[in-house]
């Protein structure tokens, strides 16, 4: 009996033992689990901010605009001036170091000590001598006012007369228009009309600023555009239409000007559907 018990207790002690290792591995391995998930080796690493380097300009004044003589090109004008050099600004130029935080957001600007530079402008160049060109720039001596009753004009019985370009006017404030339709006012196709030197193509289109007209549609100091359909003029003078000689006034110069034209484009110069002579506007 006695060595049955002693057997029987035995038995239970491994039992008991056995569980107790068993416990101790599984807590082990749980141990080693915690202690992978926390390692460092295995965790994301974010810096905390980012440094950039930039470099801003700032514009500090607009070039200024010359003209300059130059020789007068084959088929060139010499009192017309064309744009040889576009010029640049003067511009202060800065660098910065800028600091954002993980989510871009901007910390700090700061100006690196002894990065400022000063860049000088140059000038707008404009020669003279230019040929008849889109943005080429005169000077007008004089602008005048003309009617289709002046006495070179011819005006017929309607006192409707022929320009150069073989457009027609009328003494009764009116213009024949591309499709033939005469049109009250004194403009076509929406453009004032003028009369030039043969040194500039008829069909050419300008505009006309820095002027002192007012009257039919004109302001003073509000650039015009118009378009040459005449001549009868010499030189640098433009005419400008205004109708008739009998109500010149209609367009009046309100004080002295200085005016300049700037070629803006070209007309086609051909005829309509009725044979007709006429610049035709795109």
């Amino acid at each position: 009996m006695f060595k049955r018990t002693k057997g029987f207790v035995g038995i239970i002690l491994v039992i008991v033992l056995t569980s107790c290792t068993s416990s101790k591995v599984e807590s082990d391995a749980d141990s080693q689990i915690i202690l992978q998930t926390l390692t460092p080796a295995n965790a994301t690493v974010r810096q905390p901010y980012q440094i950039e380097e930039v470099t801003e300009e700032v514009k500090l004044a607009n070039p200024k605009t010359v003209y300059r003589q130059g020789p007068t090109a084959s088929g060139g004008v010499s009192w017309l001036a064309a744009k040889v050099d576009n010029g640049s600004p003067k511009l202060e130029r800065v660098r910065y170091m800028l600091a954002y935080d993980q989510f871009g957001n901007l910390l700090s600007k700061e100006v690196i000590p002894g990065s400022e530079e000063l860049i000088p402008s140059s000038p707008i160049v404009y020669q003279y001598g230019a040929r008849p060109q889109r943005g080429a720039v005169f000077f007008p001596s004089r602008i005048t006012r003309y009617g289709a009753d002046c006495g070179g004009c011819k005006p017929n019985a309607n006192g409707e007369a022929y320009t150069a370009s073989g457009v027609a006017v009328s003494s009764n404030t009116a213009v024949r228009q591309m499709d033939g339709a005469w049109q009250d006012g004194i403009k076509y196709e929406g453009y004032y009309v003028l009369a030039s030197s043969s040194s500039l193509p008829l069909c050419a289109i300008v505009e006309i600023s820095n002027h002192k007209f007012s009257g039919m549609g004109l302001k003073p100091g509000v650039p015009f555009k118009a378009i040459i359909l005449d001549r009868g003029v010499s030189g640098r003078k433009l005419d400008l239409f205004v109708g008739t000689e009998t109500n010149i006034s209609n367009v009046r110069e309100t004080s002295k000007m200085y005016p300049r034209a700037t070629i803006i484009g070209f007309a086609n110069y051909t005829k309509n559907s009725m044979g007709q002579r006429i610049c035709k506007v795109n």
